[in-house]
């Protein structure tokens, strides 16, 4: 009567819809920039990035006095987009430093 432990394997139907409830945050269509001049504004950061593609938002991450942190964050429309500016942008100068640009999540 050794049996009685097989039911174990009720919890296996977990990994259903995963890949598509994440989908809905946008992560993958967000990109961080790091290394962004302290003087860049939101609307800078948008007009440059805008060249990969059609930007939802963007915004530059704030310490809590207000000041730039020098690292920003773009939404695109779609991931394809965010791929672009990847590949457009990472590595590249801007206002004298050279970004890094990688996906948000």
């Amino acid at each position: 009567g050794d049996y009685g432990g097989r039911g174990d394997y009720g919890g296996r139907g977990d990994n259903g819809g995963r890949g598509e409830g994440d989908r809905n945050y946008g992560a993958s269509k967000q990109v961080y920039v790091g290394n962004l001049p302290y003087n860049t504004s939101w609307q800078d950061l948008k007009d440059h990035f805008r060249r990969a593609g059609q930007v939802v938002r963007a915004e530059i991450a704030t310490a809590p006095g207000g000041e730039s942190r020098g690292s920003g964050t773009i939404m695109y429309e779609s991931e394809a987009d965010a791929k672009s500016a990847i590949r457009l942008f990472n590595n590249t100068d801007f206002g004298g430093r050279t970004l890094h640009v990688r996906l948000y999540y």
